[in-house]
């Protein structure tokens, strides 16, 4: 992963954290929704079920979720 795609993550965590703050659940895993698009949805009040970020692969999805449900930033989903 290059030095651009590592920030444009850390701004999809930040993303992600932000709407955990406003209440959003975020579900614990990724789905795939073709060979270069994986994604971490969950649910927000008015909206119900979400994508809420989208990855080119599988492990860029699972180290957000990872670094998103990491102690330092509490619990993300219930």
């Amino acid at each position: 992963m290059n030095e651009a795609q590592a920030e444009q993550d850390d701004d999809k965590i930040l993303f992600l954290q932000q709407l955990v703050e406003d209440r959003a659940t975020v579900a614990a895993d990724v789905v795939e929704v073709d060979a270069h698009t994986w994604v971490i949805h969950g649910v927000i009040p008015v909206g119900g079920d979400v994508i809420m970020a989208e990855f080119e692969t599988q492990d860029q999805a699972k180290k957000a979720l990872r670094k998103l449900s990491a102690p330092e930033h509490g619990p993300s989903a219930p």
